[in-house]
C-alpha cells in the first residue's frame, strides 16, 4: 500500500533538509562548542569532552531538522542560532584575552 501522498514532503523540501541537516547541524554544533569554550572557567573540560559531545549535538540536531515541517523554517533557525552563537564567541574572545 503506498504512502499517503499529504505526509511527503515534495524534491526540494528534501533537499533543503539533507543539506540543513548536514552543514547546519555542523556549523551549528561547532558554533556552540566555539561559545561554550571561550569561558575560561570551563574551556579545558569544553575541548576534552567536545569529541564526543559535537557529534551527539550534530545528530540530534539531524533528527530535529527532519521532524520539522518546513525545511525553510528549520534552516533559518539555525542560521540565526549559529549567527548568535558565532557573534557571542566572538564578542566574548575580545573581552577575555
Amino acid at each position: 500500500m503506498p504512502a499517503n501522498s499529504k505526509y511527503l514532503t515534495t524534491k526540494g523540501q528534501r533537499a533543503v533538509k539533507i543539506v540543513t541537516a548536514l552543514l547546519g547541524g555542523y556549523l551549528l554544533s561547532a558554533s556552540f562548542h566555539l561559545f561554550l569554550a571561550v569561558f575560561p572557567a570551563t574551556r579545558d573540560v569544553v575541548i576534552i569532552l567536545s569529541s564526543f559531545s559535537f557529534f551527539l549535538v550534530w545528530g540530534g540536531l539531524m533528527i530535529v531538522v527532519f521532524l520539522a515541517r518546513n525545511a525553510w523554517n528549520a534552516l533559518g533557525l539555525f542560521l540565526a542560532l549559529t549567527v548568535i552563537f558565532g557573534s557571542a564567541f566572538w564578542i566574548l574572545k575580545n573581552m577575555w584575552p
